[in-house]
């Protein structure tokens, strides 16, 4: 699944999130099982996976609610334990508040793709079949059951196997038995066995195959476990030599692949919407906006509307104007102006007149694209500004951030594991 994600889909965003679900699993570990009251592990953890990733940050928040459910008698008896969960809970809001904000005020804004992708039929077609468990092959494909060719979604012969080891081991760890248990449940979930039509609340997550996230984080440390049981040096390197010639196998067939997108391509090309994405169509610049998630529903065909400037009644008004970055520079007469433009709450458009700029009234229209009035026939600009939300939130997690690391070193010190002993 790593090397599909990496090789196959480009997804950056689970990408990043691998670097951060183990922190959160050593958070989970350290506060609920070795009761070090530390709660920083779970305040990197988390904003790592919220700054990455939304969807494995959700993973990531039920990952912990059900640790915090087996672990409930534990936790309602030790105060310190919830007052450290507070504190990270609050942190990672603080910190992230940057992000979070001007996301919910975008989204309060527009009704955007992401809202109308993910359906019940998403989630069953994306069940992993009985032989896509064991199919050991990188494929260029989709990620749906019946699509040919189908990309391999699942975590390895390794992982999926290995851990089947543990039940016989005489000395078990409740942490590691819990990992263990929750691992391969998510591991069902992502088949198509797990009754998914009764589940269409969680279509958010678009795709099954993306518990793999913590079918992954779940048993390694099962999988370290079990070796590290083993006191014998030429099984692990015998493992280790293995794992790595079986890492080679699945990226050869990466050098092999010819790519649309060279480094000869100019980003000319790139947004004349010419290259596309093989198996999939669309009505924008798929190529800088993938799945295009956030992008408002009513937004128009990018193919079919041109670039020019239009009146609200759709008439070309001039396609003459200067972009300069987040800036767009024109000239147009009287009346209801829509520039080629998505809206997003920030952007304004100013007259310029006698080196003054007077703001105009700047609104979406139905297409949600950037409108506005023009009293007479002037030079305007239409640009980005940051929104009062935008610029006080990132001085709130500035501040958070400075806080966080302040206390980190002044209660911590520099010890190993940011635990500071009783």
């Amino acid at each position: 699944y790593v090397i599909s994600d990496v090789c196959v889909r480009s997804f950056l965003g689970e990408i990043f999130a691998f670097i951060f679900f183990p922190i959160v699993l050593w958070g989970i570990y350290n506060i609920l099982y070795e009761e070090k009251i530390n709660w920083v592990l779970l305040v990197i953890g988390f904003s790592g996976l919220l700054l990455s990733h939304n969807i494995s940050f959700l993973f990531s928040v039920i990952l912990f609610g059900l640790f915090l459910i087996i672990n409930i008698k534990k936790v309602l008896q030790n105060k310190l334990i919830i007052i450290s969960l507070l504190k990270a809970v609050g942190f990672t809001i603080l910190i992230t508040l940057f992000f979070l904000l001007p996301m919910f005020e975008m989204m309060a804004s527009h009704k955007y793709f992401v809202t109308y992708y993910s359906y019940t039929e998403y989630l069953k077609t994306s069940a992993l079949l009985p032989w896509q468990f064991l199919a050991n092959e990188t494929v260029f494909g989709m990620g749906t059951s019946d699509a040919t060719p189908a990309m391999v979604v699942n975590v390895g012969y390794f992982l999926t196997f290995v851990p089947l080891i543990y039940f016989s081991m005489k000395n078990k760890n409740s942490f590691i038995t819990t990992c263990l248990f929750l691992g391969y449940f998510f591991m069902f979930m992502t088949s198509s066995f797990f009754p998914w039509i009764h589940f269409g609340f969680l279509s958010v997550i678009q795709f099954t195959w993306r518990l793999n996230l913590l079918v992954i984080t779940l048993l390694t440390p099962v999988v370290s476990f079990i070796f590290s049981k083993i006191d014998k040096k030429f099984v692990h390197f015998g493992v280790s030599a293995i794992l790595i010639i079986e890492c080679f196998i699945h990226i050869t067939p990466v050098l092999q692949r010819k790519f649309v997108i060279t480094n000869e391509t100019t980003y000319a090309e790139i947004i004349s919407t010419k290259i596309t994405d093989p198996y999939f169509a669309a009505t924008y610049v798929r190529t800088e906006l993938a799945g295009g998630e956030y992008l408002p529903i009513t937004t128009p065909d990018i193919k079919k509307y041109g670039k020019c400037i239009k009146s609200d009644e759709g008439n070309e008004l001039t396609c003459d104007y200067v972009r300069d970055y987040d800036k767009l520079y024109f000239n147009v007469g009287e009346g209801s102006i829509v520039l080629p433009i998505t809206f997003y709450k920030g952007y304004k458009v100013y007259k310029l007149e006698n080196g003054i700029k007077i703001p105009m009234n700047t609104f979406p229209n139905k297409q949600a694209l950037v409108t506005f009035v023009s009293d007479d026939r002037n030079n305007y600009v239409c640009e980005y500004d940051k929104t009062l939300i935008q610029t006080t939130s990132i001085y709130i997690s500035l501040i958070s951030i400075v806080s966080f690391v302040l206390y980190v070193f002044y209660f911590y010190q520099g010890i190993p594991y940011f635990y500071k002993p009783q």
